[in-house]
């Protein structure tokens, strides 16, 4: 019985070790090396455009790297062009190494900010302003006004200024658009603390700070 006893742990043993050495084998299999994560192909970019719900664009550049792959895509409705980058990236959780995977990743929002943004500015100028774009937030604020006049004497150039933007932003995506009014001298980081007036798309009219912040209150209560 004894013998019996012990041809039994001495099994179980044999099965232990082979359980260790069996997992530890499987983890570095199941950890990806760089060569054998692919890339997404052309079509795959495509298909990223459509799962992202980007509006229509046509492929016009491929540019191919050993880790990675850039597709530069040109917007159909209006023109600019933006990036999908398919690359190797290390994959880790909680310091553990996973090994490689894949990550996909796209310019789309900035580059079509960028150039509403650029469109803006350039009717600014033509319009006598003195404009700033640097410091505008994405589907927000659109450029900051420099100037020694009064909101009051601004208010019909802007409601020109904002109803070219509207024209232009044929993606809809500066609808809660902004347009300060800041006094002369004002840097870039400065604008909200040297901003005297808002035109406001939304509101299509120019308010005060205090106006503003009650709008804005008011409508992320509303999407709430």
């Amino acid at each position: 019985m004894k013998h019996f006893s012990k041809g039994i742990s001495l099994l179980l043993l044999i099965v232990m070790a082979l359980a260790v050495m069996l997992c530890g084998c499987s983890q570095e299999d199941l950890k990806p090396e760089k060569e054998s994560v692919r890339l997404l192909t052309e079509e795959g970019a495509k298909e990223y455009i459509s799962s992202k719900n980007y509006p229509e664009a046509e492929l016009s550049k491929t540019d191919k790297h050993d880790d990675r792959v850039v597709y530069t895509f040109t917007d159909k409705a209006c023109g600019f062009t933006f990036e999908v980058t398919s690359e190797k990236v290390k994959s880790e959780m909680e310091a553990v190494d996973l090994g490689y995977k894949e990550k996909t990743s796209d310019t789309w929002e900035r580059s079509y900010s960028d150039y509403i943004k650029d469109k803006a500015a350039e009717k600014a100028k033509a319009e006598g302003l003195t404009a700033e774009t640097d410091f505008s937030k994405i589907g927000s604020t659109l450029l900051a006004v420099i100037t020694d006049k009064s909101a009051e004497e601004l208010t019909p150039v802007l409601k020109e200024l904002a109803a070219y933007i509207k024209g232009e932003d044929k993606h809809g995506q500066f609808t809660d658009g902004e347009i300060w009014l800041c006094t002369a001298g004002t840097e870039s980081d400065k604008m909200y603390d040297n901003a005297f007036a808002f035109y406001l798309f939304g509101k299509d009219e120019t308010v005060d700070k205090a106006a503003r912040e009650e709008y804005l209150s008011q409508n992320r209560t509303k999407t709430a």
